[in-house]
């Protein structure tokens, strides 16, 4: 996007997407302006307060942490937070059992091979290896064959008894949809280990270099996750620019000129604000909605539904220093 200086321009949702946005731009000189329909800045970034007759505690909306490949990211996150931006070492476990059932144990998460072949009975780990050596045969006959699926891809590299009694249940319980419905291209993106031959491989080999994929480290705000959106309305605040909470956008009307009126609604009233630029972040159905009914774009927004995982939060606020060495533990 290229803008003009003292250009006006109003970014539709204050999550790290918006917030990053409009932080760039104000550095940038340009008049900023954020609206956020919650209360308080970040989305699902944000990190809220809880106060128990054991004090006060901080809980994010969910697990996060912040990692990138390009270090420039990596810097202007830095660069944001200073010292309030920790460096922590990843340590997570899965459970797993050789059943699905109870029985099971804490086992380091990605797999490690061979030790995760221990939690199951010797006549399941033999035939894991067996459905990997067949599956290690037929790709050489077949090697050519396209991985169109999350399934065909886990099952060519680590065989279809793994596949069953690990891949499949975890994966199509969080996804809620079969493996056969999910890309291959996302399997690759999301499995930290190639296969299960380089998995033992690198298991047994002293000093192998883990994945690119693997991560040994994370970044973490000193107070919770929810430092990250708040410095950045901070930052945007400080260089002029405006972040508004709790008010939801109503309509996006473009005009002649180029510009947009954009009316927003703070639960009081309705209000209009004159934009050059409109930048959106919020979800794609919530933006068709408020563009022009003679635009088509709300029937499209009727059939710009996508599926979606809901999820439930449940929070435990225990009087302890530390409950686990984990970062955090999988029950599939």
């Amino acid at each position: 996007m290229i803008s003009k200086p003292n250009e006006h321009i109003i970014l539709l949702g204050g999550g790290v997407a918006g917030l990053a946005t409009g932080l760039e731009l104000a550095r940038r000189g340009r008049q900023v302006t954020v609206i956020e329909k919650g209360p308080v800045a970040g989305g699902l970034a944000q990190t809220f307060e809880y106060e128990t007759s054991a004090g006060v505690f901080r809980f994010d909306i969910g697990g996060h942490r912040f990692h990138s490949h390009k270090p420039e990211i990596i810097g202007w996150v830095k660069d944001l937070m200073g010292a309030d931006l920790l460096h922590v070492p990843r340590i997570s476990r899965i459970y797993l059992s050789n059943d699905g059932k109870a029985g099971g144990k804490f086992v380091d998460y990605p797999l490690q091979f061979p030790g995760a072949l221990s939690i199951f009975s010797p006549g399941q780990a033999a035939r894991i290896l067996s459905s990997y050596a067949a599956a290690t045969v037929r790709n050489r006959l077949d090697g050519s064959a396209p991985d169109v699926s999350f399934e065909d891809w886990v099952v060519r590299r680590f065989g279809r008894a793994l596949y069953e009694v690990y891949f499949e249940p975890y994966t199509e319980k969080v996804w809620g949809i079969s493996c056969q419905e999910l890309s291959a291209d996302w399997a690759a993106q999301r499995i930290s280990l190639p296969s299960l031959s380089e998995a033992v491989k690198r298991a047994i080999s002293p000093g192998a270099a883990p994945p690119a994929t693997i991560i040994s480290h994370f970044w973490y705000p000193r107070l919770g996750f929810g430092m990250i959106p708040d410095r950045m309305k901070s930052e945007i605040e400080r260089l002029g620019g405006q972040v508004i909470l709790g008010a939801g956008v109503t309509n996006v009307v473009p005009q002649e000129d180029g510009g947009f009126i954009v009316t927003v609604d703070d639960g009081v009233g309705q209000h209009q604000l004159n934009a050059d630029r409109v930048i959106s972040s919020i979800p794609m159905n919530f933006l068709l909605a408020s563009l022009p009914a003679d635009s088509g774009s709300r029937a499209v927004a009727e059939n710009f539904k996508l599926r979606y995982r809901d999820i439930i939060l449940i929070y435990l606020a225990i009087k302890a220093s530390q409950v686990s060495s984990d970062s955090w533990t999988y029950f599939p």
